[in-house]
């Protein structure tokens, strides 16, 4: 298992000593189907994929994306031994020179929320990036009108408009995707 955050990391990122930071491996398969199936179900307006979509993946499909690769890993937080929140970073292949990360898929379960862990998983992703050696910089993007934009621009992160276009999202609404650009040197 890849820790991506260390102890001394969390101890100041965060005030409880239960929550620990790694890649997924296929292991936590069926613990990933759980927490993305759940975040779908219960706030799938901020997510492209859906829940009747997902929910038809079989165990083995589970196991294969939580199974780190070159192109792309998944990273859990953990309270105890329990997956409590999950992000994921890849190349992006709209880059056809593959210096360019895109990150996606964040959720953390609304009880551990406020506690500090969205920026863990955050500098996961960019870790994960940095060590990988290819990435420039890396992409994200959001459903227009989400809070995450204004920590975005906080994190350095640029609006790329000429990205900007309407998706439909989850719960059947269409609505823009924002697009945003981060240095990663």
């Amino acid at each position: 298992m890849s820790v991506l955050v260390s102890k001394h990391d969390l101890a100041n990122a965060v005030s409880d000593p239960y929550f620990s930071v790694r890649t997924l491996t296929g292991a936590d398969g069926n613990a990933f189907k759980a927490l993305r199936l759940q975040a779908l179900e219960n706030e799938g307006r901020f997510f492209a994929a859906s829940y009747e979509d997902e929910k038809k993946l079989s165990d083995g499909q589970w196991r294969e994306r939580c199974t780190p690769a070159r192109d792309h890993c998944l990273v859990g937080i953990f309270k105890e031994d329990e997956l409590i929140g999950a992000t994921a970073a890849m190349k992006w292949d709209g880059d056809l020179g593959g210096r360019t990360a895109l990150f996606r898929t964040s959720y953390i379960r609304p009880d551990d929320r406020g506690k500090g862990l969205s920026s863990l998983l955050f500098t996961s992703r960019i870790l994960w990036a940095k060590r990988d050696g290819r990435f420039d910089s890396a992409l994200l993007f959001h459903r227009e009108g989400h809070w995450i934009g204004e920590l975005l621009k906080h994190m350095g992160a640029r609006e790329e408009p000429a990205l900007r276009r309407p998706v439909q999202w989850a719960n059947g609404e269409t609505a823009d995707a924002i697009w945003y650009r981060m240095n990663l040197g």
